[in-house]
């Protein structure tokens, strides 16, 4: 098995620019999650007693 050093960097910048591409699509999902929790979630009732 041979590790060709200079074909790895060749390829560094595309396999960096993949993960960036997963973890911002991560990021992502998790903001909208969140957002959605936060729309439509349930409310805190105040304790006041009043209906």
């Amino acid at each position: 098995m041979n590790f060709d050093v200079n074909a790895f960097l060749a390829i560094l910048p595309q396999a960096l620019l993949g993960w960036a591409g997963v973890f911002l699509v991560t990021f992502v999902i998790i903001l909208v999650i969140w957002v959605l929790n936060r729309v439509t979630g349930r409310k805190k009732e105040d304790g006041s007693g009043e209906k």
